[in-house]
């Protein structure tokens, strides 16, 4: 079903390029602001798609999962140390998903050409981890009330009679701990594209600005 859907604004999108270079060209040196409809279409011919609102470019989601252990997270903060990045927030958007959000939608009508397109390339960091594990191997230690000691520790307190503590617990001299290892790293591209478009008041009908701007991401 993704597919398809996927398939269909692809050829939608296609479309809208082909649409677009049959239009007369776009001239945006002779754009001026306060324009009215009539004036900017005697200009640029109609255009390819007339929205509400304009989009713009975020990028959302967390660095890692929610319910990611403490574990995990720690992995993660080390590659993202070891990566080189800082932690700005243009470095941390690398990690998370590009999406556009329509903003301004009672206020501006935005009229899009689509014979002028210019394209943002870019990839997300997907850092991959397994699951790993490994055992320690340490003094033998006793747990006495909470109170965490080793062996020679707590004999040196309280000599042999600690082993008749009510509240002792002997604890293994081994342990399986476990962790992850980074497996691999992803970097799914995208694509941005941002034809140029015009942006109108909508109240008072006159342009106000006009410049590329994003309206599809191609995965």
């Amino acid at each position: 079903m993704m597919h398809t859907i996927w398939n269909s604004g692809v050829i939608f999108l296609l479309g809208l390029l082909v649409l677009g270079c049959s239009q007369k060209e776009v001239r945006p040196t002779e754009m001026k602001v306060g324009m009215t409809y009539d004036e900017v279409e005697s200009l640029m011919g109609k255009p390819d798609l007339i929205n509400r609102g304009v989009n713009e470019l975020h990028f959302t989601g967390s660095l890692v999962p929610e319910d990611a252990d403490l574990d995990y997270k720690e992995a993660f903060a080390t590659f993202f140390a070891d990566s080189g990045f800082d932690r700005s927030w243009d470095s941390t958007q690398l990690f998370k998903q590009p999406e556009l959000q329509n903003v301004a939608s009672l206020m501006v009508v935005a009229w899009v050409f689509m014979s002028k397109v210019d394209t943002i390339s870019g990839y997300r960091i997907v850092p991959k981890f397994e699951s790993v594990s490994r055992t320690i191997t340490r003094k033998r230690r006793v747990d006495i009330d909470g109170f965490l000691f080793t062996e020679a520790e707590a004999l040196k307190s309280w000599g042999p009679a600690f082993r008749d503590f009510p509240n002792l617990k002997m604890l293994p001299a081994t342990e399986v701990v476990k962790g992850w290892k980074l497996k691999r790293v992803d970097r799914p591209p995208y694509k941005i594209l941002r034809p140029y478009t015009v942006l109108f008041d909508a109240s008072s009908g006159r342009a106000r600005s006009f410049d590329h701007h994003p309206l599809y991401i191609v995965q």
